[in-house]
C-alpha cells in the first residue's frame, strides 16, 4: 500500500534542539567524537572520546563526566537500567573480550575524586570472549531484570550471559548460537525466548543455554533484517521492515502484515506506535492499533540513535542536532480528526484512549450524527444518534425524522429508548403509531402485551408462517420489512414462481439485489436463461433502474420452456428486442442511460454460470462493451477479458464444428485488446487449451520468451520450429545455443537430419566461436547418449586445435613484437642516463616566448623560464615531489605511478587472489589475468 493512500494526522510536534555548546570546546550532544547515548529519568548520558561519559540535565547542562575505560577501549553501547539505578557502559578493544561495566551513577557523583580515578569505582563488570576477539559487537540486549545478557557479533556468534551483576555475584556465559552470517539485531520475546536476525533469515533461540548453538526456530528464511531495522510492538511481536511493509512474527512464525510502501532504515516501537526513519530521510510514525500515519515529516541528516527521553521520543542526528518528538494530548488529537468529519476513526481512537470520558465519546457520536443527516444518510445518522441516548435532546432528534420518509428511523430510535429506560408514555404513543403507519400490525398487536424491553423478532414470525404453509403471508411480511432474500427464497423455492420473483427483483434497490442475485441466481439462469442474463447486463452495466411490477415488460416467453441457443451479445440484442413489447425508441433511450451508480464487479458472480456458456459470454460481452464506453476498473476490464478468453477456448473444444470461429474470436479478442490483459494468465490459458497462437502472440514481448517457445518446441517435437527460434533468438538469448546442442543429439533422427543439412557443424562452430562451451564440456554433452559419432567429435576437436594452434602462432607474433619494442625502450633510456642530449629549444614550453636566462632543461626536451616554473600552480604541486619534474609530463607520470601503486596494493592482497580463484569458473584464466596486471609481482622487486 502506498503511503498516500494511509490516512494521515499531525499528532507529534517535531522539534530540533541545536546542542547549545556547539562550537564550544566542550560540545555536548554534538561531539562529533561521540560513540554511544542512551537516557536516564533525569539525564541525557553521552559517551565521547578518551571513554568519556557525560551526564546532561534537561537544561543541556553538563552535571557530571567521568572516564569509564583506559585509553585503547571504545565505549560502543550505554544502557540505564531504570529500576535499578545503575548505568550498563559495553566498551570494545581489538584482541580483547568486550568488557561490561556497571556503575551507580548517584555513588559517583558523590565522590571526591578526579574524573581520572573513577575508571575503577564501577559497581561490578564483566568479561564477554568471542573467539580471537577480533569481531565487533553488532547487537545486543537484556532482559528486564539484567539477569539475562546477549551479544551478537559480526562474524554470527551470539553469546548469553546468565548472572546477577546487580548483586555482583558473577556470572556464566554460553554461546547459544553461530552462523556465518552477522548478527544484526537481538530482542527478547520474554526471558526465555529471543529473536534474533541475521543478514539473510530471522531465528527465535531458547535463553536456556542448552540449544548447542542451533535456534529453536527459523521463522523466516527468505528475509534478512539490517541493523536497527527491526522491533517489539506492543504485544512483544517482533516488526521487521521491509521496502513494501511492515511484517510481523511471533515465535511461531509469520502473523500479519501492514502495507506500507516505503524504505525503512530504522524502526521504532513505542506505545501503540511504530517510528520508522527511511532511507530518503522520511519520518514517519504510524499507530499499528488504528492504521494510520500520525506523523510524517522529513529530516535533512541521517539518524544515529532513537531513544525514550523526559516522557518523549528523542532523535538524535547526524549533524549533532536532537530531534524532540512531542505527542500532543488526547483532546487535542480528537479535535484535529473530528475538524475533518472522519468520525469513524475519531470513535475508534477515543475508544481506545486511557482518561476519555463516556460521555467525550457520546458528544462524538452526536456529531458524527449530526453529519450524516446533513449528508442524507439517515439510517447512518440515525445509529449514531441511538448510541448517544445518554446525552439527552431526544426531542431534536426525534423532530428531525417526522418525516413520513424517515418513520421507520424514527422506530428504531424510539425502539432504543425502549430498550434503554428512556422512554415515557409520549414516546410509546409515537413508536405504536409508527408501526400502524408501517404496517406492521402484528408488532402493533403484541407490543402491549410484552415488557418494553422485549423486541419483536420479525424472523422468527416469517419463519413460523412458514412452517405453517402460510407461504403467501410470509411472503407479505418480509416484503414489508425489506427482506428481499427471504422473499425470493420463498416465492422460488416454495411457491415456484420464477417469473413473478424475477420481476419482483427488478423492484429492489441495487443494494438489497445484488445480495438476493448472489445467493438464488443459479435458478433463475436454469428457468429463465435470456430475462435472467438481461437482468444482468443491466445490473453489471450500471443501467438498473428499480421499477412496479406493473411497469416491468411483459415478457411473450412462457415460464417453462426451450429457449433457443444465442451465442454472442449482439444476437442476443436482437433476439430480446423482438420479445419486448416497449417501441424501439424507448429501447434506444434504455440503452444510453448512464450508469446512476457503481456498477458491482462482474467477476463476484462468474462462478454462478456453470453449466450455461452461452449466457456466460453473453454476459461478459455486454460488460466489455459498456466497460468500453463509460471506463471502469483496469483490473475489472482485465478480469473480463481473460475470462471471455477463456470460454472462447472452452466452446472452441466443446464445439468440434465451430472450432475455427471460437478460435478467430479468441485471437480477435487478444489482438485488440493486448495490452489490457493479464499477459501471464493468457499464455496459461493459451497452454491448458493447446491454443499455441494465443500463446505465441502473447510471448512475442515478453523479456526471455525466447526460451520459453524452444522449450516448447523442442517438447511437440518441432525441429523446423527449433531451427527457426535459433535463427531469429539465439544471437540474443545464447542459452538457446546449449539447448539446441542437446536437442539435436537427443534422437537419432533428428540428429541425422542435422547432419545432413549441416547445421549441427554450424551449431559447434558457433559455440566454439561465442565460448560457449569449452571443447570438454561439448565432448561430454556430445557423449551423453549414443547418437553422435566419432567421427563427428573427432572433426570437431581437429577443428578447435587447429585454431587454438593459429590463436598460439599469432600470440607468439605478438610477443616477439612487445619485447623487442621493449628492448628498444630500455636502450633509449640507457642512452640517456649516460650520454649527454642535445637540447635545441627556442622557445619555453609555458608562455611561449623566447628563451632567456635563467632556463631550467628537461631530458623530456622541455625547457621553461625559471619565472614560468614559479607559477603557484606548480609550486603547489612541486613540494608534492621528491625532486623537480617537467609540468608537462608530471600529469602522464602521475598517472603511471598511480597504476603501479595499484597493482602493489593489490599483489600484497593475497585474500582477494584466493577468492577470485574461489569464485571463478576457469582458474587459469584467473590467474593469467592477474598475471597481465601485474598484480602477482611483487612491486619493489619488479621495478628493480
Amino acid at each position: 500500500m502506498s503511503l498516500s493512500s494511509w490516512r494521515q494526522f499531525s499528532f507529534f510536534e517535531l522539534t530540533p534542539i541545536k546542542d547549545p555548546s556547539l562550537g564550544s570546546d566542550e560540545p555536548l550532544y554534538s561531539d562529533p567524537s561521540l560513540t554511544s547515548i542512551c537516557a536516564s529519568p533525569d539525564y541525557l548520558i553521552i559517551a565521547t572520546a578518551f571513554n568519556k561519559v557525560q551526564l546532561i540535565t534537561k537544561d543541556y547542562i553538563k552535571k557530571f563526566d567521568f572516564t569509564a575505560y583506559e585509553l585503547g577501549w571504545n565505549i560502543v553501547h550505554l544502557v540505564y537500567l531504570t529500576d535499578a539505578h545503575f548505568l550498563c557502559t559495553i566498551a570494545e578493544r581489538q584482541g580483547f573480550p568486550l568488557t561490561l561495566k556497571l556503575w551507580n551513577l548517584k555513588k559517583l557523583m558523590a565522590m571526591e575524586k578526579s574524573d581520572e580515578s573513577l575508571e575503577f569505582d564501577f559497581h561490578s563488570s564483566c568479561q564477554i570472549a568471542n573467539g580471537n576477539n577480533t569481531f565487533p559487537m553488532t547487537a545486543f540486549t537484556h532482559c528486564n531484570n539484567f539477569s539475562i545478557l546477549c551479544f551478537g557479533f559480526s562474524n554470527g556468534s551470539v553469546i548469553l550471559v546468565r548472572g546477577d551483576l546487580l548483586h555482583d555475584k558473577g556470572t556464566r556465559q554460553r554461546l547459544v548460537f553461530e552462523s556465518n552470517e552477522p548478527v544484526t539485531n537481538l530482542l527478547f520475546k520474554d526471558e526465555n525466548a529471543l529473536y534474533l536476525t541475521t543478514t539473510s533469515k530471522i531465528y527465535t533461540i531458547p535463553t536456556t543455554g542448552k540449544n548447542q548453538g542451533k535456534p529453536d526456530k527459523i521463522i523466516d528464511r527468505g528475509v534478512g533484517v539490517d541493523v536497527g531495522c527491526c522491533t517489539l510492538d506492543h504485544k512483544r511481536h517482533l516488526v521487521v521492515g521491509n521496502d513494501s511493509m511492515l511484517q510481523c512474527y511471533s515465535t511461531r512464525g509469520k502473523s500479519n502484515a501492514i502495507a506500507l510502501d516505503i524504505s525503512k532504515k530504522k524502526l521504532f516501537a513505542f506505545g501503540k506506535y511504530i517510528l520508522i526513519f527511511s532511507n530518503d530521510h522520511k519520518l514517519l510514525i504510524v499507530d499499528v492499533v488504528n492504521m494510520f500515519i500520525a506523523l510524517n515529516e522529513n529530516i535533512e541528516t541521517a539518524i544515529s540513535n532513537i531513544f525514550l527521553l523526559w516522557d518523549d521520543v528523542y532523535m538524535l542526528g547526524s549533524d549533532g542536532i536532537l530531534y524532540r518528538i512531542h505527542e500532543l494530548e488526547q483532546k487535542a488529537q480528537l479535535d484535529i480528526v473530528v475538524s475533518r468529519n472522519l468520525y469513524d476513526i475519531a470513535i475508534r481512537l477515543a475508544q481506545s484512549m486511557t482518561g476519555i470520558e463516556e460521555s467525550d465519546i457520546s458528544t462524538i457520536h452526536r456529531k458524527y450524527g449530526d453529519y450524516l443527516y446533513d449528508q442524507q444518510s439517515y439510517g447512518e445518522a440515525m445509529t449514531e444518534y441511538i448510541k448517544c441516548l445518554e446525552l439527552g435532546k431526544t426531542s431534536e432528534i426525534i423532530a428531525k425524522y417526522k418525516d413520513s420518509s424517515k418513520i421507520s428511523r424514527l422506530a428504531l430510535y424510539l425502539e432504543a429508548m425502549v430498550e434503554k429506560g428512556q422512554a415515557r408514555k409520549d414516546h410509546i404513543t409515537l413508536l405504536l403509531c409508527s408501526y400502524c403507519k408501517l404496517k406492521q400490525i402484528d408488532k402493533l398487536l403484541e407490543f402491549p402485551q410484552k415488557h418494553p424491553d422485549v423486541e419483536f423478532d420479525l424472523f422468527t414470525l416469517i419463519d413460523l408462517c412458514r412452517e405453517s404453509d402460510y407461504l403467501e403471508v410470509a411472503s407479505t411480511i418480509a416484503k414489508q420489512f425489506n427482506e428481499p432474500s427471504i422473499v425470493v427464497d420463498i416465492e422460488l423455492n416454495d411457491l415456484n414462481k420464477t417469473k413473478s420473483t424475477l420481476a419482483y427483483l427488478r423492484t429492489l434497490q441495487i443494494e438489497d439485489l445484488l445480495r438476493v442475485l448472489l445467493d438464488h441466481l443459479k435458478p433463475f439462469l436454469t428457468r429463465l436463461p435470456h430475462p435472467t442474463t438481461k437482468l444482468l447486463i443491466e445490473v453489471f452495466t450500471g443501467k438498473f433502474k428499480p421499477t412496479t411490477v406493473s411497469q416491468e415488460e411483459k415478457i411473450s416467453e412462457p415460464e417453462e420452456k426451450q429457449f433457443p441457443v444465442l451465442q454472442s451479445y449482439q444476437a442476443f440484442v436482437s433476439y430480446m428486442a423482438s420479445l419486448t413489447e416497449t417501441s424501439t425508441s424507448e429501447n434506444e433511450q434504455e440503452d444510453d442511460i448512464s450508469p446512476t451508480y457503481l456498477p458491482p464487479r462482474p467477476s463476484i458472480i462468474f462462478s454462478s454460470f456453470i453449466d450455461h456458456p452461452n449466457e456466460f459470454i453473453i454476459f461478459l460481452e455486454a460488460c466489455l462493451e459498456s466497460h468500453d464506453y463509460y471506463g471502469g476498473n483496469d483490473q475489472d476490464r482485465s478480469d473480463i477479458l481473460t475470462t471471455l478468453y477463456e470460454v472462447y477456448l472452452t466452446m472452441a473444444q466443446e464445439e468440434s464444428d465451430q472450432k475455427s470461429q471460437w478460435e478467430e474470436k479468441a485471437l480477435t479478442l487478444i489482438k485488440k485488446n493486448k495490452a489490457k490483459m493479464n499477459e501471464t494468465s493468457i499464455i496459461l490459458i493459451s497452454n491448458l487449451y493447446g491454443f499455441n497462437a494465443g500463446e505465441m502472440l502473447v510471448r512475442d514481448q515478453q523479456v526471455g520468451f525466447e526460451i520459453d517457445l524452444f522449450r516448447s518446441a523442442m517438447s511437440n517435437g518441432d525441429l523446423q520450429s527449433v531451427q527457426s527460434i535459433l535463427r531469429e533468438y539465439a544471437e540474443e538469448q545464447p542459452e538457446l545455443y546449449r539447448l539446441g546442442l542437446s536437442y539435436y543429439i537427443s534422437d537419432p533422427d533428428i540428429f541425422k537430419k542435422v547432419e545432413e543439412s549441416g547445421a549441427f557443424k554450424q551449431l559447434l562452430d558457433t559455440i566454439t566461436t561465442r565460448n560457449l562451451m569449452t571443447p570438454l564440456q561439448v565432448v561430454q554433452k556430445i557423449g551423453e547418449n549414443s547418437v553422435a559419432t566419432v567421427g563427428i567429435i573427432k572433426e570437431y576437436l581437429l577443428r578447435y586445435v587447429t585454431a587454438m594452434r593459429t590463436e598460439i602462432l599469432n600470440n607468439e607474433k605478438l610477443i616477439d613484437h612487445y619485447s623487442k619494442q621493449i628492448e628498444r625502450d630500455n636502450a633509449k633510456v640507457e642512452d640517456m642516463k649516460h650520454n649527454p642530449v642535445t637540447l635545441q629549444n627556442t622557445r619555453c614550453h609555458s608562455c611561449s616566448l623566447p628563451l632567456d636566462l635563467p632556463i631550467i632543461y628537461f631530458l623530456c626536451h622541455h625547457s621553461y623560464h625559471e619565472r614560468c616554473l614559479n607559477d603557484s600552480d606548480y609550486e603547489n604541486s612541486k613540494h608534492l615531489r621528491s625532486e623537480l619534474e617537467c609540468p608537462k609530463c608530471a600529469e602522464k607520470t602521475d598517472t603511471i605511478t598511480a597504476l603501479r601503486k595499484e597493482q602493489e596494493e593489490v599483489s600484497q592482497r593475497n585474500d582477494l587472489f584466493a577468492v577470485a580463484l574461489e569464485n571463478s569458473s576457469d582458474r587459469f584464466k584467473t590467474i593469467t589475468g592477474f598475471f597481465a596486471k601485474g598484480s602477482i609481482f611483487d612491486g619493489v622487486n619488479y621495478l628493480n
